[in-house]
């Protein structure tokens, strides 16, 4: 489900992926943040960080939650939900934008039993089109 090197224009993978099919193994990568995770049906996870132009940096985490209600129950909980949201429309069965953070931009979408979120470390608006454009990429793969 990972988009491959420049299948984003200008983007490449720069780091080895991160795997996770049990829970043990999710702890490792975030420590307490796994919790919630398997509390909404955890059944594995992969991560991936990705170079673009000008040294520009983007994560994406791809969460398959076992189920569509595991996955919209996880993008639905407070500890998710983000206070400042942009609605992203034709991105998976819901889509938002992160707007709370002050450097960077956090895109999260669900799609069938997957909860997906791509992070960009750049506030502008090409930073935000370039995390979509990931969003998209692997959306379109889901189906």
């Amino acid at each position: 489900l990972l988009p491959a090197d420049d299948e984003v224009p200008g983007w490449k993978r720069s780091e080895k992926i991160l795997r996770a099919s049990k829970q043990e193994d999710l702890y490792k990568i975030f420590n307490g943040g796994a919790t919630l995770y398997i509390q909404h049906g955890f059944r594995s996870f992969v991560g991936q960080s990705y170079k673009g132009p000008k040294g520009k940096e983007l994560e994406v985490y791809i969460f398959d939650q076992g189920a569509p209600q595991n996955a919209g129950d996880l993008y639905e909980n407070p500890f998710t939900k983000p206070n400042r949201i942009k609605e992203i429309a034709d991105l998976g069965e819901k889509a938002r934008i992160d707007m709370t953070p002050l450097f960077c931009y956090v895109a999260e979408f669900i799609q069938k039993r997957f909860y997906v979120r791509v992070i960009i470390q750049d506030r502008t608006e090409e930073g935000l089109d370039a995390a979509i454009s990931f969003a998209r990429s692997i959306s379109n793969r889901i189906k």
